[in-house]
């Protein structure tokens, strides 16, 4: 085998080193029943790789080696057996290092059955991790002593590889279809009990609470706008109202790489209050009524689950390892990103094509809403050919990265409309639209809203109209809007 490579202050995985003078946790003689099961049952050797992948998880050597061997037949689509692994080893040089073939059969002559195969890879998968623990933890102790170690740096990477560890043989089993009914059934039932017309969590927009079902779970959802068009001010009322969604329940989280998380509070507090937002940034313009809504806002903006991120230049494993952390510590249920083309990818990946990094990016982001079971609402940049054109964006116009619309499952474009169409529809004038160009699991809509800059507050327009395309018509049943929301 080729002499594995490490970075600096990475203690290695095979040659473990004794810590503290003891034995390193281990289990040859599951590492061997394991072995020999796998060899001599077809069967039984699915059910070891859905739990054990990497040959690493052995600590002994020979045995990584003919795990090795096993899974490079099985990949490749060969029978697995004792005289082709014999065979494989021999090719790969291994042979005589885990002592030839007679250790092989020697291995499975103490098998007499692979009924408890699973119970014993886990065991195995277990000592794995219980050494991967004491690694990282000597590696974390190293660090914490050199002087030269960024300790923020150390921290984070310390906290995503024990998240990474704690997954390790932890894989989705393959669900029959009565089980998958039987679930889809319950959901069914506690929508109904909710009594309300979406079934995730409130947009706070009646029509886009109709055409999206209100923000699904698992869901990537790319809000894209050209600058100054209101992307932020919008995800601050859109985080508002999954905040005050008592139905669903939940915190939110928002990243914010551009606004500081003062600016975003003054932001929600003048939304909520509904005092000017150049008041609350000046607080000497107001008065009396004013100060009263404020403390108002305030008190209640304070009770609310919402969580604030305001690190410049975030990277998607910062990200990951920040959401994740949220979601089972404090029940978050949704999370804001704003906004993309900000985030960095991580240092390992950087190789200078930045369509590249957003795209890895964006991937990273569907799979973490994925894994985290909630929904992330990412910011875009829109290119300038809206701008210069005067035309409804397209999916096209997604800024760097053409894999942001494979990625996502909603994608809203948010614009002010152009003379031409001001003039057909006069009372568009002052609007902003927001056009969906891709709803994975719905329609494509579009919704007209109407922002008051001066307080921060969004609604939509109260009118019956068509989309442009003629689509259909969609009825917009606005609340009183211009009550409190507390």
């Amino acid at each position: 085998m080729a002499t594995q490579q490490f970075k600096k202050g990475e203690t290695p995985k095979s040659d473990f080193p004794l810590m503290y003078g003891k034995v390193p946790p281990q289990s040859p003689e599951f590492e061997e029943a394991v072995l020999a099961v796998a060899l001599l049952e077809m069967d039984a050797l699915e059910t070891v790789f859905e739990i054990i992948q990497d040959p690493e998880v052995f600590y002994a050597d020979n045995h990584q080696r003919i795990f090795s061997a096993i899974k490079k037949l099985y990949d490749s689509g060969s029978k697995v057996d004792l005289l082709t692994v014999a065979e494989r080893l021999r090719k790969d040089g291994d042979l005589e290092a885990i002592g030839g073939p007679h250790a092989l059969a020697k291995m499975t002559d103490a098998v007499t059955s692979s009924a408890h195969v699973e119970e014993h890879a886990r065991i195995v998968v277990e000592k794995h991790l219980a050494r991967e623990l004491i690694r990282i933890g000597n590696e974390a102790i190293q660090n914490g002593y050199n002087p030269a170690v960024d300790v923020f740096k150390a921290m984070e990477t310390a906290e995503v590889k024990m998240y990474q560890l704690s997954s390790v043989g932890v894989k989705k089993k393959v669900k029959r279809i009565a089980q998958v009914v039987n679930e889809t059934a319950k959901t069914m039932l506690s929508i109904i009990d909710r009594n309300v017309d979406f079934t995730g969590i409130n947009t706070g927009f009646p029509s886009l609470n109709k055409c999206t079902g209100g923000w699904q779970k698992t869901d990537l959802i790319i809000l894209a706008a050209r600058p100054s068009v209101g992307k932020s001010a919008l995800t601050v009322n859109l985080a508002l109202n999954a905040a005050m969604d008592t139905v669903y329940g939940g915190g939110v989280a928002i990243f914010s790489l551009e606004m500081s998380a003062e600016q975003i509070c003054q932001r929600m507090t003048s939304a909520m209050s509904r005092v000017y937002f150049d008041k609350i940034k000046n607080p000497k313009k107001m008065d009396a009524i004013d100060n009263e809504a404020y403390q108002r806002a305030s008190r209640k903006l304070a009770e609310l689950p919402i969580f604030i991120d305001d690190t410049a230049g975030l990277t998607s494993m910062e990200l990951r390892t920040k959401v994740r952390k949220l979601v089972s510590q404090d029940d978050v249920r949704i999370v804001f990103v704003d906004y993309l083309q900000l985030m960095e990818s991580d240092g390992n990946s950087r190789n200078g094509n930045r369509e590249q990094e957003i795209s890895k990016i964006s991937r990273e982001l569907k799979k973490l809403a994925k894994d985290c079971n909630i929904p992330i609402i990412a910011l875009s940049q829109m290119s300038r050919g809206v701008d210069t054109q005067n035309r409804e964006p397209q999916l096209s116009d997604l800024r760097e990265s053409g894999a942001i619309e494979q990625d996502a499952d909603i994608v809203m474009f948010l614009y002010r409309p152009g003379e031409k169409t001001i003039e057909q529809k006069p009372h568009l004038k002052g609007a902003i639209l927001g056009t969906i160009k891709k709803n994975r699991n719905g329609a494509l809509e579009e919704v007209i809203f109407s922002a008051n800059n001066q307080i921060q507050h969004w609604t939509e327009y109260t009118n019956n109209y068509f989309t442009e395309d003629g689509r259909h018509m969609i009825q917009v049943e606005t609340a009183k809007q211009d009550d409190l929301p507390f």
